[in-house]
């Protein structure tokens, strides 16, 4: 793990990577909805129980209910419920209870998900339920009643009460038997099971109790306080016996044995002595504060919620034994150009999935207090764009931080910075990087760093931002009800377009720029012409305000998304208006992008739910296998053996030339920034120098960086080409100079020592005999920085001495020397 520390405007930012090597779970393929091919993450953590045995770890999240294995934090299964809200589960019971869209309670099996049973009576409005530890009742709060009803029958038994208040929370005895309760008149009740009548009232001046536990004996009821005031009252006598001030908590829990009380809060998880009122410990590693607790069985064990961490503790040595990661919530969202990465944020932190096998490939801890709403990729995937109250940019090369930017509107005082930013994205060419912002305007930054111009005209909060494919247009939206439509060079407004009676929440333009999609909270979208402004047709559909719009790749098509309390995908025919929908998620999806080569999209919500759509098989096409002119070697990708290829026929004017792929009729600098901008794409091989490094070389693509520069580059595929070129040059400029073994070892009669160098240089090899008479220098003269491993580059002895003389077996030496690097190896001649 590498921890970085930045001082930027007076604001520290710590960058943390985790790299993971662990092998890929099956998970992200269990319970998947129709259409949907693979998950990421896993819902923020709702509530947490232990198995009876103890080994398994029950996690509540707006998914579903995930079963972990305790020792291992291995994932052992998923019982998703995408259209109903899990309100609680007990293992004991080896059941859960689920409210359905039509706010009916049912009780299903924890193992194969049946249902057990319906619960009868009005259960409109219960949204807290508890089950009883004898497994016997069920109880559900709604305002001024708690009802009781019988598990096995889903009969109702009984009401509890409160006059002029309403319930906060409660708790059963271990028994059955009694019920305590907290209700907002302040007021600490128990009550009794079989009549439904109040027992005895403990105190009517509580202050912020927001939880209730009795522990296993029956005999002491422990209430917390949000102030982290916590109480331990007997409940025979109704009498405060102690009162602990702990820290400011969310949650409590007593181990089986009633001796140690867990309080989580915003400063994070602590345990107390339950007799003394003793401070016993601090449990450290949540950032945000802990959400739940709960002791295993045995007490051996304790499980954790934060916002985005889940352990499981020893409580004995107090040691943190299991982190289980993949419950994040998601604030934005970006899939990189190479269509393998996807980056999400939420507070604080910035994660990076594998879209191949779901993994978590590294995480920014972007610093405390920071909440990046939007994140974009650079088109070379080099870089990433993320707002806060500005625009911060990290090296995706190590994952630190790059630098922080700002505009300026020149209408404010002089040096006025603007803050508050709402969107952010880059122009496909990587020329400009665009930043809409509360302050009604547009900031446009050229190649990505240096502040460009201000595009104003809107009255409100600029929502979103898109470029259009060729980067001579962007659309806005804004919390003015307006689209507008602006020439990039020029910096002036070509459109506006008024047709929304709500915030325009998002904007996408389609592939050819004919056509801007717009979505609101007026739960409509609006197409609209581009060259006339105009607007082409209404689609409506959605129950609540678009939060997302994309355009498949032929532009046939149109995804949307809404609000949480839709949580449906729709399809749209651009041409007909037609619409297919999908079901998956139980929050709605507010996040929505396509993959780059078109294939799949990706949609997320807040709860961190991300799903991966096969958008081919939904509107019934089957993918096609690719062909692409830059596979000059017709072996199913294109890689680097297709640019060696395209450079091995430079000059050549054949007309039937394969590796003349722009047709111009001849082989030159312009096919290789073609091949090279196809292996960015997500149907190219990733980066593989092993068997390329004979030819590819860093004076050769050197080179051509250096004939490309002098070109006259306008199109997109010719500047991601350059930028190819670039970062294969980076591959092979070595990070150090360094002497490696020769080959072969021991060797008869001749042998190569490869080397590699950082910076040109000078560098030659002196060889010695054991007994360090000097036998042959080998003068390798000004060599470029670069590898050189193989035979065709590294250093060559035929085992010769200065006069042309095969010398006599035993043990030599090599030295090398380049710049100020010197370095010494041993080899052997065995005759």
């Amino acid at each position: 793990m590498k921890v970085f520390h930045f001082n930027i405007l007076s604001l520290f930012l710590i960058s943390i990577l985790f790299l993971h090597n662990g092998i890929a779970q099956n998970y992200h393929q269990w319970d998947l909805p129709d259409g949907a091919i693979s998950r990421i993450g896993k819902g923020t953590v709702k509530d947490v129980t232990f198995s009876p045995d103890g080994r398994r770890l029950i996690v509540q999240t707006g998914i579903g209910l995930w079963i972990y294995d305790v020792s291992t934090g291995t994932e052992l299964n998923l019982k998703s419920e995408s259209t109903s809200q899990i309100l609680d589960v007990s293992p004991y019971s080896n059941a859960y209870v689920i409210l359905d869209s039509s706010n009916t309670l049912h009780v299903r099996d924890l193992e194969n998900h049946e249902l057990n049973v319906s619960l009868m009576g009005d259960t409109e409005g219960i949204r807290q339920v508890i089950f009883s530890p004898d497994r016997k009742i069920l109880s559900g709060m709604y305002s001024d009643y708690v009802y009781l009803w019988d598990i096995t029958t889903g009969k109702q038994m009984k009401m509890l009460k409160v006059n002029d208040s309403w319930f906060r929370t409660i708790a059963f005895s271990s028994d059955g038997q009694t019920i305590a309760s907290v209700d907002s008149g302040r007021t600490l009740r128990l009550w009794d099971v079989a009549t439904g009548i109040e027992k005895a009232t403990l105190s009517k001046y509580t202050h912020g109790i927001g939880n209730l536990i009795i522990t296993p004996d029956d005999k002491t009821l422990i209430s917390g306080s949000d102030n982290g005031n916590v109480k331990l009252w007997d409940i025979e006598s109704g009498e405060l016996r102690k009162e602990i001030d702990t820290v400011a908590l969310r949650s409590i829990a007593v181990s089986p044995d009633g001796k140690t009380i867990a309080v989580g809060g915003y400063e994070g998880l602590h345990l107390y002595n339950a007799i003394t009122g003793a401070y016993i410990a601090k449990l450290g590693g949540h950032i945000r504060g802990v959400g739940r607790i709960a002791f295993s069985p045995d007490g051996s064990t304790l499980a954790s919620s934060g916002a985005e961490e889940l352990f499981i503790w020893d409580t004995e040595s107090k040691r943190r034994l299991v982190s289980i990661d993949g419950h994040v919530g998601v604030w934005g969202m970006a899939i990189s150009p190479d269509g393998n990465t996807l980056a999400t944020s939420n507070r604080e932190k910035i994660y990076f999935w594998s879209l191949n096998n779901g993994q978590n490939k590294a995480l920014i801890f972007a610093g405390h207090h920071s909440i990046y709403r939007d994140l974009a990729f650079s088109p070379d995937g080099s870089t990433l764009a993320c707002i806060d109250s500005l625009i911060v940019l990290w090296d995706l090369s190590n994952y630190v931080f790059l630098s922080t930017l700002f505009g300026i509107d020149e209408t404010l005082q002089p040096n006025t910075t603007l803050r508050g930013y709402t969107s952010i994205v880059y122009s496909t060419d990587g020329q400009y990087l665009a930043a809409g912002n509360r302050n009604r305007n547009i900031h446009l930054f050229y190649q990505g760093r240096t502040f460009a111009t201000t595009l104003r005209g809107h009255t409100d909060e600029v929502t979103s931002i898109a470029f259009s494919q060729d980067t001579t247009m962007l659309a806005s939206g804004s919390k003015d009800n307006t689209v507008r439509l602006w020439d990039v060079n020029a910096a002036t407004e070509i459109h506006t377009c008024k047709g929304h009676t709500d915030n325009v929440n998002y904007v996408a333009i389609n592939h050819d720029g004919s056509i801007i999609a717009s979505g609101s909270d007026d739960a409509t979208i609006i197409l609209w012409d581009t060259i006339t402004g105009l607007p082409i047709s209404m689609l409506t559909g959605h129950t609540q305000g678009i939060q997302s719009l994309a355009f498949s790749h032929d532009g046939k098509t149109l995804v949307s998304c809404a609000g949480a309390d839709d949580p449906t995908i729709r399809l749209w025919d651009v041409a007909t208006g037609e619409q297919k929908i999908l079901n998956g998620h139980r929050l709605g999806p507010r996040l929505l992008y396509f993959s780059p080569d078109g294939n799949t999209f990706v949609t997320a919500n807040w709860d961190g739910e991300i799903l991966i759509w096969d958008y081919k098989a939904i509107i019934g096409e089957e993918s096609q296998p690719v062909i692409l002119s830059e596979d000059v070697n017709r072996d199913g990708v294109v890689d680097v053996q297709d640019l060696i290829y395209v450079a091995s026929q430079f000059g050549n004017s054949d007309i039937e030339n394969q590796a003349d792929i722009n047709k111009d009729g001849v082989v030159n600098i312009a096919d290789i920034l073609l091949v090279a901008a196809a292996i960015t794409n997500k149907n190219a091989a990733p980066l593989k120098l092993t068997q390329a490094q004979g030819f590819l070389t860093h004076e050769k693509v050197q080179d051509w960086i250096n004939q490309a520069t002098q070109l006259f580059l306008t199109t997109t595929d010719s500047h991601q080409g350059l930028n190819y070129l670039k970062q294969l040059l980076v591959h092979l400029t070595p990070n150090q100079t360094l002497l490696l073994t020769n080959y072969p070892n021991p060797f008869n009669p001749e042998t190569w020592i490869p080397y590699q160098l950082a910076t040109t240089t000078n560098a030659k090899i002196t060889i010695f005999s054991a007994n360090g008479v000097l036998i042959r220098t080998l003068e390798l003269g000004y060599k470029p920085a670069g590898i050189y491993h193989d035979q065709s580059r590294a250093a060559y002895w035929d085992g010769k001495n200065q006069n042309g003389e095969p010398v006599a077996s035993g043990v030599y030496f090599y030295s090398f020397s380049a710049g100020k690097y010197m370095a010494t190896k041993r080899m052997v001649i065995r005759k």
